[in-house]
């Protein structure tokens, strides 16, 4: 193993929460190692990669497995940090109630979504488009201390310890497994995006949407 292809899920790979298109299926079975990288647990990424042969770095990163869904890593949040990060989450909302189905803790990480993390594609799709909207929230309400705040998904805020980001983790798998070059393509590698942090550790390629993805795929 020397050569890595690390795509973004949500945006990249699927649409929010969706399953993956045969034609992605097919041209991804072309490359080896493929590791997808989300804010999804486990779990969810395996009910929309339905079977794709490989390496999953979900919750940013902070739970990573091999290509047979073996745990490599898996650093889970403690209480104390997760008090914080509720508290936070909920001085977004003026009520300072959270609507049922924005808030999940995933373990590693906790993800809030503005709309419901089962909001309808169209409602999520038109909330935010860019992301605009989260970063301003976040520029007027920082994180926690320890805690990194980020823009993910369509709708969503992951929350996890600070430093453990994406690119903390694309960087200690290709340390780990000795990949001697390396490509990250993402959806959100804009300032304050989620792949943002990828950018100084190896060549990214920014995509507007799973089709933009497979034009790539098929140029590379």
């Amino acid at each position: 193993m020397n050569l890595g292809l690390f795509l973004d899920m949500d945006g990249t790979v699927t649409e929010s929460r969706s399953i993956i298109l045969p034609e992605m299926a097919e041209l991804l079975g072309g490359f080896s190692p493929v590791i997808i990288v989300s804010g999804a647990e486990e779990r969810q990424m395996r009910s929309q990669l339905l079977g794709l042969r490989s390496y999953l770095l979900a919750q940013n990163g902070n739970h990573a497995l091999d290509e047979n869904r073996v745990t490599i890593w898996r650093h889970e949040l403690p209480p104390e940090e997760k008090k914080s990060i509720v508290e936070h989450a909920r001085s977004l909302f003026n009520s300072r109630v959270i609507p049922e189905d924005c808030l999940e803790d995933r373990g590693c990480q906790i993800s809030l979504s503005l709309v419901g993390h089962h909001a309808p594609r169209e409602l999520k799709v038109a909330y935010d488009p860019g992301g605009a909207k989260r970063r301003e929230l976040l520029s007027n309400h920082p994180a926690p201390c320890g805690i990194e705040a980020k823009v993910g998904g369509t709708t969503t805020i992951d929350y996890f310890k600070k430093g453990r980001h994406k690119g903390f983790y694309v960087r200690k798998f290709i340390n780990q497994f000795k990949l001697t070059d390396a490509v990250y393509i993402g959806d959100a590698i804009f300032p304050g995006g989620n792949d943002e942090t990828v950018v100084c550790v190896c060549r990214t390629i920014a995509t507007k949407n799973p089709q933009d993805t497979i034009a790539i795929l098929q140029r590379l």
